[in-house]
């Protein structure tokens, strides 16, 4: 079924590509693209991962035709932007091994920096692996190691910057209220007293489930990064980013296992991005259906 669904919208991205493709070539410093990968294997097991063969073919497509910066690089309009080719901003989630064994080298190959978002209880209970993780991690268990606190220390930070993916990579849209601040802020405070280094960044976890927040949590959240001077917030909301787009809501394009060359090229040209409209309606549908179950309690 996900290979059908796959096809579909590889399908429906015919008919937006060339138009994406000349809006793209005027406005190049106008617009940022954040890449979202979690797993990098030699043998993919879960939708999240990635095959080392297919990424290192991605990397080279990105060294290429885009410009790789920073999220630095993009809030403060750095001279490193490109008028002509793509910017594209790289991040991952969750701090496998995979990370250090596979991403870093080549990483350095082509001289990009990237963004690893690290969830604090999948380093702290490293050996004994949250539930969380486990659910995530149920096949090739071997193979899905989380790095060590030493490990991420030891990652250059001109390769790297570390940010903060909570500390037990809930649904921030369904945890109380209350735990909001454990998982923001106390998260970036330990991983600050971890590794010795300021964070600035934080990506939320899971997807449209993990962005299901009403007005009133929301605004919570945004207290909290401001409270903990949070810079920027990644979220996996489909599209591209440009300068009005809110820093706390930056949106970012997910690469799955089955995204071969032509969808990968899809994503990176905009020809996807009307599943962020549709997202955005999908939200507003649940959350109105939250809101009559909360009535009738």
């Amino acid at each position: 079924m996900r290979k059908m669904n796959t096809y579909g919208m590889a399908g429906i991205s015919i008919l937006f590509w060339p138009a994406y493709g000349l809006l793209w070539k005027r406005k190049e410093r106008r617009r940022c693209i954040i890449l979202a990968y979690h797993h990098i294997a030699e043998d993919p097991c879960t939708s999240y991962d990635v095959s080392l063969d297919r990424f290192k073919y991605q990397m080279e497509y990105i060294h290429k035709h885009c410009q790789v910066i920073t999220l630095d690089d993009w809030l403060e309009g750095s001279g490193r932007l490109s008028d002509r080719k793509r910017n594209v901003v790289l991040t991952f989630d969750d701090g496998y091994e995979s990370f250090e064994r596979h991403v870093v080298p080549v990483l350095i190959k082509y001289g990009f920096h990237a963004h690893l978002f690290i969830p604090v209880d999948f380093v702290k209970n490293r050996g004994e692996e949250s539930g969380s993780l486990k659910r995530m991690c149920s096949k090739h268990q071997a193979n899905r190691k989380v790095m060590s606190w030493e490990q991420i220390g030891n990652i250059d930070e001109t390769v790297v910057t570390v940010g903060s993916h909570t500390m037990t990579h809930p649904r921030l849209g369904l945890i109380p209220v209350q735990d909001l601040e454990k998982e923001i802020g106390g998260s970036k405070i330990i991983l600050e007293e971890k590794l010795k280094r300021v964070v600035r960044y934080f990506a939320y976890p899971y997807s449209l489930r993990g962005g299901r927040v009403d007005s009133k949590r929301e605004s919570v959240i945004r207290r909290l990064f401001i409270q903990y001077h949070y810079q920027a917030a990644c979220t996996t909301d489909m599209g591209f980013n440009r300068h009005r787009t809110c820093p706390y809501h930056l949106r970012r394009i997910q690469i799955f296992k089955d995204d071969g060359n032509f969808m990968f090229k899809s994503k990176i040209r905009g020809a996807l991005n009307w599943l962020g409209k549709l997202q955005k309606i999908l939200r507003r549908f649940d959350l109105l259906k939250n809101h009559e179950k909360g009535g009738r309690r």
